[in-house]
């Protein structure tokens, strides 16, 4: 117990641990010494065991040859092993390459379906959502048709049924106030019907009328769609010709027209289309038939909204189009500002001083300032040599040149009130020619007076105004002549430019008064060329845009205004961009709710409010008319640009080249239908023709060069809604 205690305080002190540590060196020395010297002993041995060796060596070949021959063996396996080795090696390296291409392959599979996974996920979710989308479309197109449904309209009871074959002569009172709802029978031009005219031939009469201007005007009546023949009264309206220079007295021409196979003892439903002028019908019994004439007067009254005024045949043009046959627009002022030529002459001595307008006042006015040409004397036309008041100076061409130098043209009525003549001509021709009219009148009948509004094309002036004409003639600024002048000059392209506008004029002021659609306008045909689809692609349904919804609305509210504005009223076209806008409130046409919430009340993004923007119907589609010209592959390069478009209906190509494509053409496939129309000749204007495989009011017209993103595309057509 002491000695371990005496133990412990030792290692506790510095002086402890000095002797523990010499204490373990003694004890360790005598190993030391002993692996030393055995050391020492072994490397003398080893000297002299190597002395010996070498001497034995020098004494014994064989032994030496055959440790070699031993060693060439080891070194032999050795190289064996190492081949061995190395070509393990290269197997494993090979083993290693495979592996690494496996989990590469594997990795771009992984990489692969992941994606397919993710586009698969996003095409579900797209085809739900645009599931839903067609779900709400449906609903909303259940309450917002396209067309209304209507059904067919009931029959017409008139008083002029069609049970008697005759009918009790007019009286006076009712010829001189005929209307529509007293002298007309509607049951024969019911809404459900075509309209339908019956032309009496000139040839069948016994009248001395110039065979060849009423030959010419049944050749024009005849060539219009609603000409029908029939054996019995069934045609909406029946029309007679009276020809220029007819030669036949008032009792000769009565008993014509009452011995006329429809005329049916009162001529309901006739027009009379009086070319002979003068008074050839004075005194003649025209019953209820509508008198379509240039002059009227005390024994001939104009029955408004009943009778019409139509130009006489010297006004019309002959031959050549309306372009050939007018004067430019511009420039707004020409060399005169008002010019007026004409002859006066007068049966009746003294009766210019009673006229409107005197000479004297003519004269007066041409010293007012020096670009007022007023000529008062010359050499009259010699078709109209025999006219009585203000007659016409020489010829059509001379009359034309001085009035394509003047902005205005100076006509007042004549003193004769029933021989309107020479004011239309005068009229007319000023219209033409781009002379504005200056009307100094209080109750001149113009041509189709009823339905074209003369004051846009025209000054109309009282004649107690005559004075200040001057004065409001100078007031009316450029802008202004030239709306002028654009209004008359269509108004006269339209409708009084030739013998076949005035009679289509005619015909579709009768459509317009019974309220019935026009003439549909023609499409453009070419043939389908070139283009074979493949029966097994799959197309996108398409939508067609809804054609003659306003047949009705046309001729009844918006009636002047089709009349009076371009194109006018002689054809009845498909659909119009012309047409009234709906309030913001409302979603589309013919819908029964109001606009809806954006995104259904969450709101959105882009899409959302793309889809927002509306339009007439939920629906709708544009065509591309595309337009080629020896460009294949910058053509098919085009239209595989075109793939996925949204809202493309069709791509019409206008193939303008003259040669046939090359047999390896490959069309592409682009989700729906290409036709390839071969026009009849190489135009740039092809592209604005109606064609007949255009179903949509939406067209984007563009070259085969033209290069557009699908957003600027989707712009456009949103914007043309």
């Amino acid at each position: 117990m002491n000695m371990l205690a005496l133990f412990y305080k030792l290692k506790d002190s510095n002086y402890g641990r000095f002797l523990l540590l010499l204490l373990c060196l003694i004890a360790v020395m005598p190993f030391v010494t002993h692996y030393y010297l055995t050391k020492r002993a072994g490397t003398q041995d080893f000297y002299s065991k190597s002395f010996h060796t070498r001497s034995a060596l020098q004494d014994d070949d064989s032994n030496t040859e055959y440790r070699l021959e031993e060693l060439r063996k080891n070194i032999n396996e050795l190289e064996h092993v190492k081949l061995s080795l190395k070509n393990e090696l290269r197997e494993l390296e090979g083993k290693r390459h495979g592996l690494l291409r496996n989990i590469q392959e594997h990795s771009n599979n992984i990489d692969n379906i992941v994606s397919k996974a993710n586009y698969l996920t996003n095409e579900v979710t797209k085809q739900q959502q645009e599931l839903e989308d067609l779900r709400f479309a449906k609903k909303m197109v259940s309450h917002c048709p396209q067309l209304p449904l209507v059904k067919p309209p009931k029959d017409i009871l008139s008083k002029l049924s069609h049970k008697f074959q005759t009918y009790p002569q007019a009286t006076v009172h009712e010829r001189t106030h005929c209307k529509l709802s007293s002298c007309f029978n509607f049951q024969k031009c019911p809404l459900g019907r075509d309209f339908t005219a019956h032309i009496y031939n000139p040839k069948n009469t016994r009248l001395s009328m110039r065979t060849s201007v009423s030959q010419e005007m049944y050749s024009i009546l005849k060539s219009m769609p609603y000409a029908v023949d029939v054996n019995e009264p069934t045609a909406c309206v029946y029309i007679v010709i009276l020809d220029t220079l007819l030669d036949s007295s008032p009792k000769e021409l009565e008993k014509f027209l009452h011995n006329l196979e429809f005329w049916q003892g009162d001529g309901h439903n006739h027009i009379i289309i009086n070319f002979a002028g003068g008074k050839v019908l004075h005194k003649v019994d025209t019953g209820r038939a509508i008198l379509a004439q240039t002059m009227f007067g005390p024994h001939t009254p104009y029955r408004r909204e009943f009778d019409m005024v139509v130009p006489p045949l010297a006004s019309l043009t002959r031959s050549g189009s309306p372009w050939e046959n007018s004067a430019p627009q511009l420039p707004a002022s020409r060399k005169y500002l008002v010019s007026f030529v004409g002859n006066y002459h007068s049966s009746k001595k003294g009766l210019n001083n009673d006229s409107f307008i005197s000479v004297g006042d003519l004269k007066q006015l041409s010293l007012e300032a020096k670009d007022i040409f007023i000529q008062l004397s010359c050499q009259p036309d010699k078709e109209f040599a025999n006219s009585n008041d203000w007659q016409l100076c020489g010829s059509h061409k001379s009359r034309a040149e001085v009035l394509k130098a003047s902005t205005f043209a100076l006509i007042f009525q004549s003193e004769h009130a029933e021989d309107q003549t020479m004011t239309i001509i005068r009229f007319i021709e000023a219209l033409q020619y781009g002379a504005i009219p200056v009307v100094i009148s209080d109750n001149i009948l113009l041509p189709f007076t009823d339905i074209i509004e003369w004051h846009r094309a025209a000054i109309m002036l009282h004649s107690a105004q005559f004075p200040q004409m001057h004065f409001i003639l100078r007031t009316i600024l450029v802008n202004d002549v030239l709306d002028i002048r654009r209004q008359g000059r269509f108004l006269w392209e339209a409708y009084l430019s030739s013998a076949k506008s005035v009679l289509e004029s005619t015909m579709a002021v009768i459509q317009t008064r019974l309220s019935l659609p026009g003439v549909p306008a023609k499409d453009t045909h070419f043939p389908s060329v070139f283009y074979s689809p493949d029966p097994n692609l799959v197309m996108q349904h398409g939508i067609t845009s809804p054609t003659f919804y306003r047949n009705f609305t046309a001729n009844t509210i918006y009636a002047r205004q089709r009349w009076n504005t371009y194109p006018g009223a002689l054809l009845l076209f498909p659909s119009s961009p012309i047409v009234p806008v709906l309030p913001s409130s409302a979603a589309f046409l013919n819908s029964s709710f109001d606009i809806q919430p954006i995104g259904r009340g969450a709101g959105g993004a882009g899409r959302e409010f793309q889809e927002a923007l509306g339009g007439d119907y939920p629906f709708e589609q544009f065509t591309i008319v595309m337009l080629t010209y020896e460009r294949e592959l910058v053509l098919i390069e085009a239209l595989g640009r075109l793939a996925g478009l949204q809202y493309m209906n069709k791509v019409v190509v206008v193939w303008n080249s003259p040669g046939d494509p090359s047999p390896d053409l490959r069309w592409p496939n682009i989700g729906v239908p290409i036709k390839v129309l071969r026009p009849e000749k190489n135009s740039l204007n092809n592209r604005f023709l109606p064609l007949d495989e255009i179903e949509t009011d939406a067209v984007l017209s563009m070259d085969d060069d033209i290069q557009l993103r699908h957003d600027e595309i989707l712009f456009g057509f949103r914007y043309c809604q």
